[in-house]
């Protein structure tokens, strides 16, 4: 009879449920219990109808009552059915009514787990037990956590039973994985209860170990080893300080490290050991595993038992001998082929050792690879010598399985402290990212030969190398973490352009966007296009296109509101100098005019009657700043138009300056005005105080900083030029040039064959007080 499907009263679903496990035969019954469940789980027909049956004032209350019992009734007459087909049935109905309505857990319960946990005593099937332990399990972890009244009932009476029945279930080979299981989940759960079964149990579970089984019912095993710590009674130990658990975690962790350190001595005996990572103080107690294990697989057992520690589940806080589980494992690492022999051993040890000693490396790294992924952050002191002797064992062992185990480890390395990994580490990593490169590129193609020879077909016997299926995956990873985690500044060039020509060639879509994200310093934008034609993904959008709002990276507001106030009062500042200067250069120029009036005699410098000097030197500028031009000639260099002026000679025999209507020489008529002319950019109406006794003339012109100094003797000889700078000129900045004479007040004066001086003085630091 079909359940129906879309009825939406609850009473006719369990009119129909319940038709069905009454009119259907029994041996015919499985076949219908998926559909009842489906049912059951997918809408809350129990419980309403629980509460209808409840409610005396309600409709229906009468169809909820017979129909509640006769549901409660028929799966309690399925229990005790002589047909295994329907004691199945029972406990798969009774399980799915636990979890669906909390309502019937409370009420039927009591009776149900009674009569599953008698199941145990019966020569059940074994598909039976396993429902029923997957349902008792169920109910006494998670159905009746924080329900003290349920927990009461049904867990305080029956759990010892189910204990009983977990460890004669040891011994089924059938069974074993499922007692297993559901061993883990109770003690996690009722450590108190299971502390009168650990010896036991421990006693089982090192003969499991030692066995033969399956690599999932040995991790099973292991986990449930490891969980025994948290049995442990604070009675009858000394400084235990209520910490039981987590010492008895430790305390295991260091037999487990100490039977293997114990076990390498047999072992490593063919060799001798250049490094001792064995510790002092060792009991050499050792696990009681059967005696007839062999030593190797004894060894790979205790590694794996000590990464069950990390892998396990604990509600302890304990101490962690990292150190011991390090050294443990670089002892086995630094053993390599090319290791120092034991004469006294036989060849065969040796050989064997050497044999199975990838097996042990592999082991060895996939414990690090545990530890580094558990621990987290807590490596990150470890992780540099990990990286190294990861490295190390790349090199020396050439094993496909020992190549998968380092990938996987260095891409966990990787990703914890990737960027801070310093250059000389970085450097030791270059075998082991260039053989990711050399595993992910397609070998090159075999050119085939007319001929079939001998050489031919070594050549593709070489070619046709194995690789396991998990060595292509880790690669890929470790490209990815390589490209994305490790400073691109530390890089080598060709080795990081080798990663990219990798990720390029294999289509490694995440490399190729680690490579675009952590570009590599002066790189071209050569992968990019990679990515694009990649594919269409979120990932590369972003990337090509990206819609992010502009992220303020700068100084805060505070900041730049503090910023500004300094700016202006340093605009203040700088005004109120500006105009302090302004003062004291009005006090001058009165101070100058004040000196005009008085007798030439009062001039600082001294008149010389062995020389006469012009002198050229650098003063501020004074003009506005203007952007430099292109730099040209100067001037007074090779220029045509300086034929005009007087040479030296001419200058010596022409008669002393006329002076002009207020007694001034005529000094820019005949001897600047041929100069001016000479530049482009100097003109005459530039001239201004000429009737002054200082006459000055301002022009603007890319002049450098030079100074000429002319004696009147090499006036009078003609040896020197007109205008012979010291210092090359025409850097093409703006200067000020102003022309200083220092003139006689008189005629008299001017007859006299001395001149005074002559100054040009140009934009920049005047050298005047030198002389």
């Amino acid at each position: 009879m079909p359940v129906p499907s879309g009825s939406s009263d609850p009473l006719i679903v369990l009119r129909s449920i319940t038709n069905t496990l009454t009119t259907i035969p029994d041996l015919n019954l499985p076949a219908y219990i998926p559909a009842i469940a489906s049912q059951l789980y997918g809408a809350p027909i129990l419980n309403t109808a629980l509460t209808l049956a409840a409610s005396n004032t309600s409709r229906g209350h009468e169809d909820a009552v017979v129909l509640t019992n006769k549901f409660k009734t028929r799966i309690s007459a399925l229990l005790q059915s002589r047909v295994g087909q329907a004691r199945w049935c029972a406990v798969t109905l009774a399980k799915v009514t636990f979890e669906t309505s909390p309502d019937a857990l409370a009420a039927w319960a009591a009776s149900w787990v009674k009569g599953i946990v008698g199941l145990f005593n019966k020569p059940e099937p074994p598909a039976t037990t396993t429902m029923a332990l997957r349902s008792l399990t169920r109910l006494f972890t998670n159905l009746t956590s924080n329900r003290p009244n349920l927990t009461r009932e049904l867990v305080t009476p029956h759990l010892p039973a189910v204990f009983q029945a977990l460890l004669a279930l040891l011994n089924s080979s059938d069974l074993l994985e499922i007692a297993l299981e559901s061993l883990c989940s109770l003690v996690a759960a009722h450590p108190v209860t299971f502390r009168p079964f650990v010896n036991k149990t421990r006693v089982a579970l090192l003969r499991i170990l030692s066995s033969g089984h399956s690599e999932e019912t040995t991790r099973t095993a292991r986990e449930l080893w490891v969980s025994l710590h948290l049995c442990a009674s604070n009675k009858g130990k000394q400084h235990s300080h209520g910490n039981a658990p987590a010492n008895e975690w430790r305390d295991t962790l260091v037999a487990v490290i100490e039977d293997a350190h114990a076990t390498l001595d047999i072992l490593f005996t063919p060799i001798t050991e250049e490094y001792h990572f064995k510790p002092v103080n060792m009991t050499g107690a050792k696990l009681a595993l059967e005696e007839d294990i062999d030593n190797f697989e004894r060894l790979q057992l205790l590694l794996k038992m000590t990464g069950s520690f990390f892998t396990t589940p604990t509600t302890a806080q304990p101490q962690v001998p990292l150190p011991l589980v390090t050294d443990l494992a670089a002892r086995i690492l630094a053993v390599t082929g090319s290791a120092t022999t034991n004469p006294a051993i036989e060849r065969s040890h040796r050989e064997l050792l050497m044999a199975r000693l990838p097996e042990l490396h592999a082991t060895a790294l996939d414990l690090l690879t545990t530890i580094s992924s558990r621990l987290g952050s807590l490596v990150l002191p470890f992780a540099a010598g990990l990286a190294e002797q990861a490295s190390f064992v790349f090199s020396e062992t050439p094993c496909a399985s020992v190549r998968v185990a380092v990938y996987i480890l260095l891409n966990s390395l990787l990703t914890l402290s990737g960027p801070s990994l310093t250059k000389p580490t970085l450097d030791s990593l270059l075998p082991v990212l260039n053989g990711l490169c050399d595993d992910l590129l397609p070998l090159a193609p075999i050119l085939a030969n007319k001929t079939a020879t001998a050489d031919s077909l070594m050549s593709a016997m070489v070619h046709t190398a194995f690789a396991p299926p998990a060595l292509v995956p880790a690669a890929s990873a470790l490209l990815v973490a390589a490209l994305s985690k490790l400073p691109p500044h530390h890089l080598r060039t060709e080795l990081r352009a080798k990663l990219e020509r990798t990720a390029i060639i294999t289509g490694n879509k995440p490399a190729l966007l680690a490579a675009v994200l952590f570009p590599r310093a002066a790189a071209r934008s050569g992968v990019l296009p990679h990515l694009v034609r990649s594919g269409v993904s979120p990932e590369v959008e972003a990337v090509v296109r990206p819609r992010m709002p502009v992220v303020w990276t700068g100084p805060t507001k505070a900041e730049v509101l503090r910023q500004l106030r300094e700016d202006e009062e340093r605009r203040l500042e700088a005004a109120a100098e500006a105009a302090a200067e302004n003062d004291s250069d009005a006090d001058s120029d009165s101070e100058d005019e004040r000196m005009q009036d008085a007798p030439i005699r009062s001039h600082k410098r001294p008149r010389t009657d062995g020389q006469q000097q012009v002198r050229f030197a650098a003063s501020p500028a004074v003009s506005k700043p203007m952007t430099a031009p292109a730099k040209a000639p100067h001037p007074f260099i090779n220029n045509p138009h300086l034929a005009a002026v007087p040479s030296l000679a001419e200058l010596a025999k022409t008669p002393p300056l006329a002076t002009g209507a207020n007694g001034q020489p005529a000094f820019f008529s005949q001897i600047l005005q041929p100069v001016v002319k000479a530049s482009n950019s100097i003109s005459p109406e530039k001239v201004v105080r000429e009737d002054t006794q200082t006459t000055r003339l301002e022009v603007t012109h890319g002049i450098e900083e030079g100074m000429v100094v002319i004696s009147k003797n090499e006036l009078a000889t003609g040896t020197a030029s007109a205008v012979s700078p010291e210092k090359p000129f025409g850097d093409g900045s703006e200067k000020q040039l102003v022309a200083e004479m220092t003139a006689p007040v008189s005629a008299a004066e001017d007859s006299d064959e001395e001149m005074q001086g002559l100054e040009l003085v140009m934009g920049g630091d005047s050298d005047s007080d030198d002389e």
